[in-house]
């Protein structure tokens, strides 16, 4: 009997340490749960911050593309250019061509007034001259102004 009650006592002893072993195995376990629960949480947070940053940042691209849409009535090769750089050199083109049309229309218009008035005396006028007292004055920031280049008219 007496070895019967020790053997119970030793099983009784085994089955404790065993007991012992699952519970810490289990406060283990648990512990890792709660922080993989507590990161997952951080990485839920995370996620629906940068959900409502990328859902922000759509809206504001929908925007400016809307901004960037043609008008009604704006001309095809205004319409073709892609960067404000082109739009630039295309500024650059036409204000080159209005002021070479201008030029040429002035010079037609002397032209014409010197056929229509022989002896008119053309020489030192240009597009920004002006007629002052009869006499023809270049404008005052010309290097010109500084000469005494006056024609009278």
């Amino acid at each position: 009997m007496k070895v019967a009650l020790e053997r119970s006592e030793g099983m009784f002893r085994e089955q404790t340490a065993m007991l012992d072993a699952e519970r810490e195995m289990l406060t283990l376990e648990k512990e890792k749960s709660g922080k993989l629960t507590e990161e997952g949480e951080l990485l839920r947070a995370d996620r629906d911050r940068l959900a409502a940053e990328v859902e922000r940042l759509g809206k504001q691209v929908e925007e400016m593309n809307a901004t960037l849409q043609p008008a009604e009535d704006e001309p095809e090769d205004i319409v073709a250019l892609k960067s404000r750089a082109e739009l630039v050199a295309h500024i650059r083109l036409l204000e080159v061509d209005c002021v070479g049309a201008l030029e040429d229309r002035f010079n037609s218009a002397v032209d014409q007034l010197s056929l229509l008035n022989h002896g008119l005396v053309t020489v030192g006028i240009g597009h920004t001259h002006r007629i002052v007292g009869g006499v023809i004055v270049p404008p005052p920031d010309s290097p010109s102004a500084d000469n005494d280049d006056s024609v009278e008219v």
